[in-house]
């Protein structure tokens, strides 16, 4: 006898076509096989269906589609009045799905086209799609072609934003534009490969109209002032990513090529294309499984190394930056993101070897303030537990591994980053009053506020690490005071950041949105709108990701559900690892 399929089973059972009892977080076929068990829940907003499926709603006269929602072509709207208006200028209230009728390439846009109901059962908007997709409605060139720069001058303008502006977001502190390696070094790898810089100009062109329309005064505006911009950058970067893409896909499959620097680093920054912006889901995990793949492939081309370990150096080498760069990416992107892929990777972790300083050379390199790098805000020993974090969430995704070794580990390690955090803070403050007592130093005052502010950096990336094996791997419950003793730590150096003056910290993304997640207790709400703060911050400087961020990091906090348990159960593969 046939099993009649189930359609509102997991995605498993109706896959298989087997009969389904629908429980969760598992049904009881898949907990017998072992396998990641997923429902497709659906986010409905509040009231009723229409019952006339079929009707078709018209655009209102002097109103247009902004990204999905209806608004007042000419009526422009403050960011402090943005709740009530935008509220009043939404023309259906109710649970409807839309779909948009895209123009022909022989007929004109027309911003009043007609809108359709879709009729479906599965028609309403997932909270995969809400917060992952953007919907798929045919791009408006808001910019008359008179007004447009010549496409020269507007790739040496976008190329140069960048440099100035863009490569700002992926360092903590430098002194100068020089010493910042997204600046110089990639830049300098661009120039030498086209494909390396479309891709830089593309970034920068999604930037600076992200950037344009965040900054703004006015939450949406009228096509009028659309006009007025300079220059539309978003079919240029459009274009530009999607060339140096295919061209990326030929370069894997070039054995010459697929092993060079320049491909190598055009994946990771689409892999930042994609974390920064948001566009896409889980093209980002694409990215990184390619860039991995070529790791691997030069680790066993080379000699010297010790299987699949990759060692941690220094050096300001192109290929010593992008290990850097990618042994960071590999890291944190493991700990800011859901697990419920891991177990799909068929390639092995890569474990990283740090080269740690002797004693006396630790000294020395905390007497001239350069122990914690300013790239990334972290000492190399912050990094490394950062790094068995991560190493011990992908072992606890094993079938096999025992559950008490994985606790025992964790908790272990939990102590070994408290002692050192503890430890390392205690010799720098004694070094720092020593430094200040004496007279013969050269140090600027400068210097030592920057190096304040590296030290507020590297401890909150340790505690954060701390606070993923609580929560993720020991399961302590969000109330409990080790939870809560981690999160007043961390929310108090995030506001002396703030208040020092510095901007929000993007290289604290992730960092931001798993402490501020974690807030759920009634004891730390009163923490919430400092972490909301720091996203909207990141928000109006073009990080459109950050909105992401911030509608997950509420949603933790209205249903008292962790974070990665969230994007897991609504197959949400988001990472936030800048």
């Amino acid at each position: 006898m046939m099993v009649k399929k189930i359609n509102d089973g997991c995605r498993g059972c109706v896959k298989e076509n087997i009969s389904c009892d629908r429980k969760r977080p598992n049904c009881r076929n898949c907990t017998r096989r072992k396998v990641s068990c997923k429902y497709p829940i659906q986010l409905k907003w509040g009231g009723r269906p229409y019952k006339d499926k079929s009707k078709c709603v018209n655009l209102p006269a002097d109103t247009m589609l902004v990204e999905g929602v209806l608004v007042a072509k000419e009526r422009l709207i403050h960011r402090e009045d943005k709740k009530k208006k935008v509220k009043d200028l939404l023309l259906v209230k109710e649970p409807l799905n839309f779909k948009y009728k895209e123009a022909r390439e022989d007929e004109p846009q027309n911003a009043s086209q007609a809108v359709v109901q879709k009729s479906t059962v599965d028609s309403y908007l997932t909270v995969e799609r809400f917060l992952g997709s953007p919907m798929r409605i045919r791009t408006l060139t808001f910019m008359p072609s008179t007004l447009n720069k010549p496409f020269r001058d507007a790739r040496s303008e976008l190329f140069q934003f960048f440099v100035d502006k863009t490569s700002s977001f992926f360092v903590v502190a430098h002194s100068d534009q020089n010493s910042n390696p997204f600046g110089t070094i990639i830049p300098q790898m661009a120039r030498q490969c086209p494909t390396l810089m479309n891709l830089l100009i593309a970034f920068a062109g999604k930037h600076r109209n992200k950037l344009y329309s965040a900054t703004n005064n006015m939450i949406y505006l009228s096509l009028y002032e659309l006009c007025t911009q300079d220059t539309n950058y978003d079919d240029l970067s459009r274009k530009l990513l999607e060339k140096s893409t295919g061209e990326l896909m030929h370069k894997m499959m070039s054995p010459q090529e697929r092993s060079s620097d320049s491909t190598l680093a055009g994946l990771l920054i689409l892999m930042a294309v994609e974390i920064f912006f948001g566009d896409h889901r889980s093209k980002w995990r694409r990215h990184l499984q390619a860039a991995r793949r070529i790791v691997l492939e030069k680790l066993k081309n080379d000699s010297e190394a010790a299987g699949y370990r990759l060692i941690y150096r220094v050096e300001n080498k192109p290929h010593c930056f992008l290990s850097r760069w990618f042994i960071y990416l590999n890291v944190v992107s493991i700990l800011s993101s859901a697990d419920f892929e891991l177990q799909l990777e068929t390639l092995p972790l890569l474990e990283v070897e740090f080269l740690f300083l002797t004693e006396q050379q630790l000294i020395k390199a905390r007497r001239a303030l350069e122990d914690i790098e300013a790239t990334s805000g972290m000492d190399l020993m912050v990094l490394a537990f950062l790094a068995r974090v991560a190493h011990l969430l992908h072992k606890a995704n094993n079938e096999d591994i025992d559950t008490a070794e994985i606790m025992r580990g964790a908790i272990e390690l939990d102590f070994e980053i408290v002692t050192y955090l503890e430890e390392s803070e205690t010799a720098r403050d004694a070094l720092l009053q020593e430094l200040r007592e004496d007279p013969s130093q050269s140090i600027t005052e400068e210097r030592f506020r920057t190096y304040e502010k590296l030290r507020h950096t590297n401890l909150i990336f340790g505690l954060t690490g701390s606070l993923v094996l609580r929560g993720r791997l020991l399961f302590m419950p969000h109330d409990s005071k080790m939870i809560c003793n981690l999160l007043s730590r961390t929310t108090k150096l995030l506001t002396e950041l703030t208040n020092s003056g510095a901007p929000a910290e993007s290289c604290l993304f992730f960092c931001i949105f798993c402490c501020g997640c974690e807030l759920i207790s009634p004891t730390m709400a009163a923490a919430r709108p400092i972490y909301l703060e720091q996203l909207t911050l990141l928000q109006q400087r073009g990080m459109s990701s950050a909105l992401q961020a911030k509608i997950i990091m509420e949603e933790c906090w209205s249903t008292e559900r962790h974070w990665w348990k969230l994007l897991r159960e609504n197959n949400l593969d988001f990472c936030f690892a800048i």
